[in-house]
């Protein structure tokens, strides 16, 4: 049952941030055991998400350390009993794990109103970037692509 709990995410070193909540409590623990460096967050309404395998803490995260949505938690890696680098996402809700793909989260409220222009615009950057081809030139950042000898001086 853990194994349909986590939602793994490859490649080492991009941040975990904290999931859209108010103030939540993290719990980082030393690496011991399976998990590695791990950041436990009790969140409101009986839900804990927990972040395995960590390569680091991002700064100030500490256990009793009041965190906000958004704010960088660690980072991805491969510690604990981890064949490589990834990120071990999990959830529980009343003491149980749950499937963060198919459980059934309560509905927010909506949109405020005085945010609805900014978000919009957000979303038609979006869906313009995905609308057109992906370009991914030899050499840029996260090109998987290596400059050829002849291109690689310009």
């Amino acid at each position: 049952m853990l194994a349909a709990a986590g939602v793994v995410v490859a490649d080492e070193g991009p941040k975990v941030e904290a999931p859209e909540t108010p103030v939540v409590t993290p719990e980082a623990q030393a690496p011991v055991g399976a998990a590695g460096r791990m950041v436990r967050i009790r969140h409101k309404n009986s839900y804990e998400t927990m972040y395995l395998h960590l390569r680091n803490y991002a700064s100030g995260i500490r256990k009793g350390a009041k965190v906000t949505s958004g704010q960088t938690v660690g980072y991805v890696g491969s510690s604990g009993a981890s064949t490589g680098p990834h990120l071990d996402y999990r959830i529980r809700y009343h003491g149980n794990y749950v499937n963060p793909l198919a459980h059934k989260f309560k509905p927010v409220a909506p949109l405020r109103e005085e945010y609805r222009n900014e978000f919009n615009a957000l979303v038609w950057g979006f869906q313009l970037a995905l609308a057109g081809p992906l370009y991914i030139f030899p050499g840029s950042a996260g090109s998987p692509l290596k400059p050829s000898p002849a291109t690689s001086n310009r």
